[in-house]
């Protein structure tokens, strides 16, 4: 600030901790366990947070199962107790009271993190009077988002000295063929703060690039900029390693979007997606880091929702309780392992009363405490635990011979192996729709109707496209692409972008231009966009 270009400064991106991004050290490396913060400090900071909460010594003791303890003497919980140690489906869910200092304590790490970005920012609104902000909340791309300290979002919402967050892309099915992904729902932080995007997927320029030529580059920044643009998010264009942009036809690209991105920010945004994913940073406390299930549930099966055909809008479970829920005809919750009855009974008045509900894995399994028979009075289905198999194969039972399978035993990423996850089946017995079957007969994916509500049950979350379209489309939902197309969309402009090559007639209404092209198209026009092609059209002026 008191130098010479602090005209050109408008805000400053706090950063500290694993790379910047003020995550706690090792947060997203797999199979490292030189965890922080274990420091003399830390631990009294620990005991004073535990005193506030429980109100006593003696209470805290009881809580923390610490007879001995005192400010002095806290045993925290190892990192192989926080991740490895299970054996069942209530460890891995941490249901034993033993566990509580694990929730806790990640929970408290979480508000320290919080307190640091919000701290910093505080500096430099009073020395500079200008915005500051910060990379959070990447729990959608990190299994350790607990460890991570990017869960705590609230606090961060309603400081009045943190004005935006940012993240990077998702660093998983970014590629020219896939919906691309993000680390934390922007969306949601843009009801309170602004949303800044970092967009730094790898151009064909470089060798490991998903995209190996201009087209494929092409699609990957159209699809970004109609990502972020019906997000209602900032963004700005990263290098990450080097060159990546070298080129005047990348620069020429980035130009036009640009050019298109202002006359589209101009005029007023009115949401039209009628499908919601809806995912929880609360339920992390509530069990074990899981890398497999992780991929599975947070970030391919939101990308079969989103390659479904269909715009789709994503909040968090919180923002459920305030937010306008009347347009949503299908809502698909992904990892909410716990909810509480107090916050079901708000958000359940808010759903459409013939909204499709889609729920994933291990729902409602938590409340006050770990209980999955509880999840029948929200979801409607009576879960019951079942020992996953290390290859799991699930048979539809439409009579099509349709087979999905999960091999848990096969090489990965994950090394060593993970166990294979938890998983539950719905007992038909309350009258649910069996719609497939585990080998061993138990149900893993079904379908009941409650009071004019379909809900469904998936158990094992690796649906494709094709199977949520079908969900979709019973449940009235416009879809302005074909199955295997992700859509970004809202009233001023709506991207297409095919993992194959489609033909379909247009089933918008009215006169549309290329919003980079320029080139005229009319709803009900058949239009043509090759394999991992793009299309982003908005309203014709």
């Amino acid at each position: 600030e008191g130098g010479k270009y602090a005209k050109n400064v408008i805000a400053y991106h706090i950063a500290y901790g694993q790379t910047g991004e003020t995550a706690f050290w090792r947060a997203w490396e797999k199979n490292d366990y030189r965890f922080g913060d274990y420091g003399i400090n830390n631990l009294r900071a620990f005991y004073d947070w535990g005193i506030k909460k429980y109100g006593s010594r003696e209470a805290l003791a009881k809580a923390w199962k610490q007879p001995e303890i005192s400010r002095g003497n806290v045993k925290l919980p190892t990192p192989m107790r926080r991740e490895l140690h299970w054996n069942s489906h209530a460890e891995f869910f941490r249901a034993s009271e033993e566990d509580r200092i694990c929730i806790d304590y990640e929970k408290f790490c979480g508000e320290i993190n919080v307190r640091a970005i919000d701290y910093f920012s505080k500096i430099v609104k009073e020395e500079s009077g200008k915005a500051a902000g910060a990379f959070y909340g990447y729990y959608l791309n990190v299994p350790r988002a607990a460890y991570s300290g990017h869960l705590e979002f609230d606090a961060l919402l309603k400081s009045p000295n943190v004005d935006f967050l940012a993240a990077p892309k998702g660093y998983r099915n970014y590629g020219p063929a896939s919906a691309g992904s993000v680390q934390t729902p922007p969306m949601s932080i843009n009801r309170k703060k602004i949303f800044i995007s970092e967009i730094d997927p790898p151009t064909h320029l470089v060798k490991w690039s998903p995209a190996k030529n201009m087209e494929g580059t092409r699609t990957v920044l159209r699809r970004e900029f109609a990502s972020a643009m019906q997000s209602g998010s900032g963004f700005w264009w990263m290098d990450l390693g080097g060159g990546w942009y070298d080129s005047p036809e990348i620069m020429g690209e980035i130009g036009e979007i640009e050019k298109a991105a202002a006359k589209i920010r101009a005029r007023k945004a009115e949401p039209v997606a009628e499908v919601l994913i809806v995912s929880d940073p609360e339920s992390f406390y509530y069990s074990k880091p899981h890398w497999m299930l992780h991929q599975d549930l947070l970030k391919d099966s939101i990308i079969q929702i989103r390659k479904a055909g269909a715009p789709v809008d994503h909040y968090r479970l919180a923002d459920l309780k305030d937010l306008d829920l009347s347009r949503y005809r299908a809502v698909a919750f992904m990892n909410c392992a716990r909810i509480a009855d107090s916050d079901w009974e708000e958000i359940s008045k808010r759903l459409r009363p013939d909204a499709t509900l889609i729920w994933h894995h291990a729902p409602a399994v938590w409340g006050e405490k770990y209980d999955p028979a509880r999840g029948e009075k929200i979801t409607g289905f009576k879960l019951a635990e079942r020992k996953t198999r290390k290859v799991e194969t699930v048979e539809f039972a439409d009579g099509s011979g349709k087979k999905l399978s999960k091999d848990f035993s096969a090489p990965s990423s994950h090394n060593p192996l993970e166990k294979p996850y938890p998983t539950f089946s719905a007992d038909p017995s309350n009258g649910a729709e069996v719609l497939a079957k585990y080998s061993d007969g138990s149900a893993a994916f079904a379908k009941i109707r409650r009071g004019g509500r379909d809900s469904y049950f998936v158990s094992l979350p690796v649906l494709d496209s094709g199977s949520y379209r079908r969900i979709f489309d019973a449940a009235g939902i416009a879809s302005p692409a074909p199955a295997g197309c992700a859509v970004y969309a809202d009233s001023r402009l709506c991207g297409i972008f095919p993992k194959d090559a489609v033909k379909f007639k247009l089933p918008l209404k009215g006169e549309f231009r290329d919003a980079i092209t320029q080139k005229t198209l009319a709803g009900g026009e058949e239009i043509s966009i090759p394999a991992k092609g793009a299309l982003v059209l908005v309203p014709k002026e």
